[in-house]
């Protein structure tokens, strides 16, 4: 099964809440232009845009195919900060990833859809 979505219409019939995606190559989403920078901007706290430029501009993409552990990738389709672009991507570059992108969720997966996300999680880490 390529391209797994879990928690919207796409999700495949077979794979049911907690069922974790069978490891493959997903196809690319197509890019969604990240948003929110400018609105970080009004009101953060000191540091935050300096500690934002850091994070996002530390180069991880070349490091990511010597990653040899089993991973999940877990994101959501509206996440403003990270595009969901970059989710397929990190699943192409890790030899070994699954990647699972939560419908009509944004960054927080884990906080927006706590039940599902503790139940993939279990899921995946039960496998060994």
């Amino acid at each position: 099964m390529a391209g797994v979505t879990v928690g919207g219409a796409r999700a495949p019939a077979a794979l049911a809440p907690g069922d974790v995606p069978p490891r493959g190559r997903p196809p690319r989403a197509p890019a969604r232009p990240a948003a929110g920078r400018a609105a970080a901007r009004v009101g953060s706290p000191p540091g935050f845009i300096d500690a934002l430029d850091a994070i996002t501009g530390h180069p991880i993409r070349d490091r990511l195919t010597a990653i040899t552990a089993p991973t999940l990738i877990v994101w959501g389709e509206l996440d403003a900060l990270v595009p969901v672009s970059d989710a397929w991507l990190f699943g192409e570059l890790i030899p070994d990833a699954r990647v699972v992108v939560y419908e009509d969720t944004g960054h927080l997966s884990m906080l927006e859809r706590p039940d599902a996300f503790n139940a993939l999680v279990a899921g995946f880490l039960a496998e060994g």
